[in-house]
Formats: structure tokens, sequence, C-alpha cells
């Protein structure tokens, strides 16, 4: 066993990393040219004897001049006795053990954790994949643990049961198409192949005596809280601890047990664990245990003590009678029978950002914050110190700071990691909440280390899978101490299991006690929430299957906005139509939404009126406005809304430019956008490699008010018998009142299977009038023809005395209701 970790460790980048160039089973090295592209090397024990293998190894030139393979007289260092033919031979006699598993080539992931001596264990809680020797198939609501003594855990929340234990490095995250997964990325200690839950309750009066947990909703198991440390632990040493309850169905009723469990490294750097049994009723409760002799003389799990509840391999029942604080306690050691080899982290390539401004927004100054590349930003917030923090697809929480006082924050510091591609974050005083895909959480630095110690389930139970559409957005809250999330999809998942369609595809409120109430359903990937300054809830959601059009929808209570998920009764007509619908193919997924603070209007009420002061800024011009971020286009969209009939519909426009003459003038891919407290916008971009190739990469535009805003359309809005469009500035007189100066053309659309619908009902209606406001900054156009559920491009042409092309000078407007 000894010699087939230290193999593993020599094929990897610990070692000789052969894996950089060699295929090994079914991986296969990226980016490595046909010149270097090694054999595979599970197959060579077929084709030579290990004397031509240390003679190759040792100098492959000798044998095939100008051959790409260094030559391997040099130990690896740490390993074995440091002597590279015993390294070799160690390397031989793994690669043919067919008990060998592949160590991690940095190269071909996005993340790879390695947990040092001395450092807090590293939790993951995102979805991970199962090797085969360990019953294969995914953990979608995982509790993995990296600990420092090398061992690591991953324990499935869904069943209660361990699924994988590892030694070595703890975890990597990789991307497979569009989907993100984690593996244990360390040596295998156990094999198990059980399945079903870990853990049961007997009652001995009761029939059947052993009972399975079971509830209402397929969620017996929930999660309430995990931490890193925990200084009152008996054992001490780094240590992770979660909290979870489990409800069985009984002759009486559901009967809930809360379950704690605690994993810390002893003092002989083996794995602790206690598992705590909360108000335990008359009766047992039984833990799996992975069978003894399918775990390979690698390691060993012993009960070191309890009070009943542990289950053993051939039905028998632990007993002792330790109790902690009046609760029955059961602990257990977990044993490695290998020494994890000393591994020292490797530093994934982070390419810093482009020092190139981006001049796409105008009015703007845009500075690309200068920090990695390897962030993605997905949600930002400000502290109410004026920080910056944000959350990463990666499952990371960053705070960014400005050292340098210089405005522009240049230093990232890890808050939290391992998430679930969290897509929302909410500021409350020094506490984040934070909502990744399976939760909400609370995350609390209770040390003042800086760094997230303490996470609580605020709120959970929407139906949950390993599929990669199951985001989760916001949460976002108002003053009432609410909370809403909204929840993608899954409408096109028809295989999916019943138990996990709560909540799909709807929009949740959540009071200030957890209580979780759908307040509006049928939506397909709303990716973007917000409240207006009205405290107005609005969600984006996504042009696609049902969606004919990219949307902005506000959220009304009982709503209906078209997209049926499966736990919905067949979708009508008659659904809620978005406020706002965005043209596609001009934007193709609108993602994260914003809206700028109201009490910037002063500055430009003052320009408009011709007083002297400060040029206003765009957050001044356009104070209250929407903003969307446009993902493929790379720019975002500004849009308004107006009340007609008791619903709201409004306006679309172009807020940055779509155009521009280099890739570095523009945004990599805007995600999220938030205004600083200083009237900054900060836009938040990706590269996701699973929808355009590349790499994964990401950047933060810092974007600074200059006042320099150019004239163009502020708002449209229908008025009876035409529309009225409101300018930044005043226009030409003469031209403005010219109907020739303007086109107006009207569509719909109406789905009819495919994923893009094509225009219909298309029509020009004719404008029989340009009347001028007395400010000459507003024009009614008066037209004959305007039908309710119809979209209208309205153009204008040059309306400036000096020619100066207007931004924007087109809208699109939803006109769901005549006014």
């Amino acid at each position: 066993a000894n010699t087939l970790l230290a193999g593993r460790t020599l094929t990897g980048p610990h070692g000789f990393s052969c894996i950089a160039c060699h295929e090994c089973g079914t991986y296969v090295p990226p980016n490595v040219s046909i010149a270097t592209h090694g054999s595979n090397l599970l197959d060579f024990a077929r084709r030579m004897r290990p004397e031509y293998f240390l003679r190759w190894t040792r100098s492959p030139l000798r044998i095939v001049p100008g051959v790409e393979m260094p030559s391997y007289e040099r130990p690896a260092p740490g390993l074995l006795d440091g002597n590279p033919d015993t390294q070799l031979a160690a390397l031989w006699h793994a690669l043919r053990d067919p008990d060998f598993s592949m160590p991690t080539n940095p190269a071909a992931v996005e993340q790879l954790l390695v947990v040092r001596p001395g450092t807090r264990t590293v939790v993951v809680r995102d979805v991970f994949s199962v090797s085969e020797a360990c019953g294969g198939g995914y953990v979608p609501r995982a509790m993995a643990m990296g600990f420092d003594s090398g061992q690591s855990i991953l324990f499935d929340l869904d069943k209660a049961r361990l699924r994988e234990w590892t030694l070595g490095e703890f975890a990597r995250q990789r991307t497979q198409g569009k989907s993100w997964y984690w593996d244990m990325a360390g040596a295998p200690l156990m094999k198990s192949t059980q399945s079903g839950y870990g853990i049961w309750l007997e009652l001995p009066d009761h029939q059947p005596p052993v009972l399975e947990p079971s509830s209402a909703d397929g969620r017996p198991i929930k999660l309430k809280w995990y931490s890193t440390e925990d200084e009152e632990h008996r054992y001490g040493g780094p240590s992770a601890h979660f909290e979870y309850s489990v409800q069985f169905e009984t002759q009486t009723g559901p009967l809930e047990i809360l379950v704690g469990d605690y994993w810390s490294k002893d003092s002989s750097n083996e794995l602790q664990r206690e598992v705590v049994v909360n108000d335990q009723p008359q009766g047992r409760l039984l833990l799996e245990m992975p069978d003894p002799e399918m775990l390979g003389g690698r390691g060993v799990i012993r009960v070191i003590e309890g009070d009943g509840p542990v289950r053993l391999p051939d039905g028998r029942t632990a007993q002792a009678t330790t109790r902690r604080e009046g609760a029955p306690v059961l602990t257990l050691m977990y044993e490695s029978r290998l020494k994890s080899p000393d591994l020292a982290p490797i530093d994934i390539a982070d390419p810093p950002a482009s020092a190139d401004p981006v001049i796409t927004a105008p009015g703007f100054i845009g500075t690309r914050l200068p920090i990695t590349t390897a962030i993605m930003p997905t949600a930002m917030a400000f502290r109410r110190d004026g920080s910056l923090v944000f959350t990463s697809l990666k499952g990371h929480v960053y705070l960014a700071k400005d050292t340098d006082g210089d405005g522009v924050q240049d230093e990232l510091t890890v808050f939290e990691e391992g998430l679930a591609a969290p897509f929302g974050v909410l500021a409350y005083g020094d506490e984040l909440y934070v909502a990744h895909k399976p939760e909400l959480l609370r995350l609390r630095d209770t040390d003042g280390d800086g760094r997230c110690d303490d996470r609580i389930v605020v709120a959970d139970g929407w139906g949950y899978t390993h599929d990669y559409h199951d985001w989760t957005a916001g949460p976002v809250g108002n003053p009432d101490h609410e909370m809403f999330l909204a929840i993608s999809s899954d409408y096109q998942q028809s295989k999916r299991d019943r138990s996990t369609i709560q909540w799909r595809g709807n929009v949740l409120r959540i009071d200030d006690e957890g209580n979780i109430t759908p307040i509006a359903r049928e939506l397909r990937f709303p990716m973007g929430i917000a409240l207006d300054g009205e405290d107005r809830l609005f969600v984006s959601d996504q042009q696609g299957v049902q969606n004919c059009f990219n949307e902005i929808n506000h959220i009304v209570e009982g709503g209906r906005y078209g997209v049926p998920a499966l736990a919905d009764p067949p979708g009508s007509a008659d659904h809620t139509r978005a406020s706002v619908q965005i043209p596609h193919p001009w934007t193709r997924s609108v993602n994260g939404i914003t809206f700028l603070p109201t009490n910037g209007g002063r500055g430009w009420t003052e320009r408009s009126e011709g007083s002297p002061g400060p040029r206003a800024t765009p957050l001044q011009v356009f104070a209250g406005h929407g903003l969307g971020c446009e993902y493929n286009g790379r720019f975002l969209v500004r849009f308004t809304m107006q009340e007609v009939h008791g619903e709201l519909q409004g306006a679309v426009y172009e807020f940055t430019s779509p155009t521009w003459d280099k890739d570095s003038d523009a945004f990599l891919g805007p995600i999220c956008t938030a205004v600083s407290p200083d009237g900054s916008l900060y836009v938040g971009s990706i590269f996701d490699s699973g929808w355009l190739g590349g790499r994964n990469t990401g950047e933060i535009v810092k974007l600074t008010p200059t006042g320099e805003v150019p004239n163009g359309i502020r708002e449209v809005r229908a008025v009876p018998g035409g529309f009225e469009i409101e300018f930044i500035d005043a226009v030409d007189p003469s031209l403005a009142v010219d109907p020739a100066n303007y086109a107006l053309s009207g569509y719909t659309r109406v789905w009819e299977g495919s994923y893009a619908t094509p225009d219909s009902d298309q029509y020009t209606p004719k404008i029989a009038a340009a009347e001028l406001s007395p400010d000459a900054r507003t024009v009614t156009l008066r037209v004959d023809d305007l039908r309710a559920q119809h979209v209208y491009a309205i153009n204008c042409r040059t309306l400036t005395a000096d020619g100066a092309a207007l931004r924007p000078s087109s809208a699109h407007y939803s006109m769901n209701r005549l006014p």
C-alpha cells in the first residue's frame, strides 16, 4: 500500500509529473503537442520488462535520440528514501497495480486543494462525483472536509453516510462541458459500494422495529449549521463540525432527531469523530459503518466508545456509557495505515488582470481592478465600511481592499470557499448572507481573523440535484427584514426524481424567522434579482424554450411567468407578461440586475435648467433606472418602468456600447453589477469555458463617473395615442418636430416549440406628428395604430444642431397594455 501511494505521488506534480504528457487510463493530458504526447501508462506493463522500464526512464535519449522526454536521474524530494532507483521501482509497481488511482494534473483542473500541516480544516459544499470504488454517481449536497493530517472525508448530507475517505491531496474542481464538479483528489483509504441511508432508528416496540429516514417533502435529513472551529472540542486541533436533523415517520407521527457530527485530528494524527444524539427517544439511533474487509488494509474505523448508536457490519451494536452534556455520544477513530506524503500546495497559474481601460461606457472611466483573473465574480455588495465583497462561480467569497488609497481595490482576502456556485451576497453589519445552490447561508467570522468559521443555514428546501442548471440567485432584502431568492427551473429535466422538484422556478420570500413562502412561479432561469427604490421586486429571466425574449419581470404575489416547472400544472397563455421584453439576439443572456440610487437626480435637474454647478454624472442622469448585464454581447443595458392600468411595463436601451474596436476595450462578459457608496459602478464579468471555450477567468471593472454624458434617449413612455421620448439634453427644434427623423416598428413573438422564436405580426405604424416640449427635451410622437402585447422598436436619427449622434438613439418598448 505504501508503494502504491508513493507511486501515485510520483506520477503527479509532486513527483516526476508523468501525467503532464502521458495518458493514464481514460485520462488524456490537456494542451500537449503530438511530439510530446506520451503513451498510456496503465498499458505499459504489457509492453516492457522492468529492466527496460528502468533503463528507459533513466535515459530515454540513449535509446531514442531526440525523444521529448526528460531523464529521471535525480529523485523527487521527500519520497521514499530519496533514491531515484527506489522511486522508479515504486513507480513500476504502482502503475501495474489494479488499485492505482490517478493523481491530479493542475493544468487540467480549476482548483487543487492541499491542506498543509498546522492549517485549518477546509470544507467544500459543492457537487462531488464519487469514485467507482465507492459506488460511483454524485453527491449533490456534500460535506467534504480536508484535515491537516492529509486525511479527507466526503459525507453525503442527503443520506447521512460516509462516501469516501482519502489520503493526500484534498479535492479538485473541474469542468465537464457546462457542468462544474469536485472530486476527492487523494488516494482512497476505503472501498464501499453500500447505498441508501447511513442512519436508522431502532424502536423495539415499533413495527417495523428499524426505521429509515422519511418525510413528506422527500428530504428527511436537513443541515442546520457547520463550523471549522470549536475551541471547546475536547480533542483540540483542526476540526470541522456540523449538525443536521433526521426525520422518521413513526406510528404516532413524524419524529425529528438532532444529530451533531464533530470531526477533528487527534494527537496521533488520526481522525476522531463524535456523533452526538440530541433529544433521542427510547430506542437507538443506528449508524452505518463500512465493512472493514473492504478497506484493503489502508485504513480502519474503530469504535472507541458509544452509547448504543452504532450498527456494525454483522448487525451487532456497540455499547458504552459515555454521555456529553446529557446526550448519547458515539466516538469513532478513523486510522490511516499509510502516512500522508508532505505535499506543498501547487499554485495554478493566476494571470493578473489587463491594465487596459474599458472605454465602452460613456460618462465613465473604466478601470480593471489589478487582481487575478482566476476570480469569476457572480454577485457583489458593499459592507457598511464601504469595502467590496463578492462571490465567485468557483465557490469563493472574497473581500477586496484598497491598500494604497488610490480608490481601486488591489488586494483580495478569501473570506469563504468551497460553496456551490454562489450567485448572491447581502451584507448585514459584519455578517454576510450568501445564496449558493442548495441553501441560503449566514456567514460569520467569530474569532476576528478575517475568515468565515461559522455557517448557519437560514433557508433551504428547494429541490436540488447535481444538474448544473440548479442555480439560486439572491438574496436581496427589504426594510421589513424579508429576503428574496430566485430559484432556476427544472422544466427540461423530465427524468428528475420527484423528491427534488419543490419550488424550482419559484421566487421565495424568507422572513426574519426563516419561514419560506413561494410568491411567484414559472420562471425559467432567473439569474438576476433586485429591489428598486420603491422596494418593488424584479428578476431577470433568460430567453429560450417558452421565453421568446430575455425578460425583466416585476414580481407580484401569485404571479405565473410562463415556463412551468415539473411541479407546476401545464402553462397557458394568460401568464404574467414580462414588464420589459429585451430583444434577442440583440441580447442573448441578461443576468444580474441592479437599480441606480434614486437620490442622485438633483445634479441632473440643475443641469437641465441651465444652472451652474458640476456637470451631471450618469448616476444622476439615470437615477432610479435599472441596469442589466448582457453576458454574450459584453455590454450593459438600461431599463425604465411605467405604470399602466396598475401594472408595470417599460423600455430598454443600451447603457454601454455593444461595439468596439478591440476586445480589451469592452467588458469580459458582464454577469453582475453594483453601486458603491461613493457613487461608482462596479461590473463583474466572467468567461465560462462551458459556454465559450478557453479558460475560466473573470474580472471586475470600476466605472468612475466623469460627468461627460452624451445626449441621447433618457426614457420612453407610452401615452394615449403615441409615445413620449425624453432626452438627456435639449434637442434641435427644427429636427425634433419632423416625423421623418423617427422610425417605428412593432412586432410580437409567439413560441411554437423552438429554442429561438422569430418575429411575427410585424408592421410599421404611421407617425402622424412629432411635438416638442417647451424645454426642447421631450418629443411626443402621435401614432395612429398602436397594439397591446407588442414590442415597439423606436429609432431616432440625428436631432442635434451639431450633428452629434444620440447615445442611445434607440429604445425597445414593451406595450403590454395601451394607456
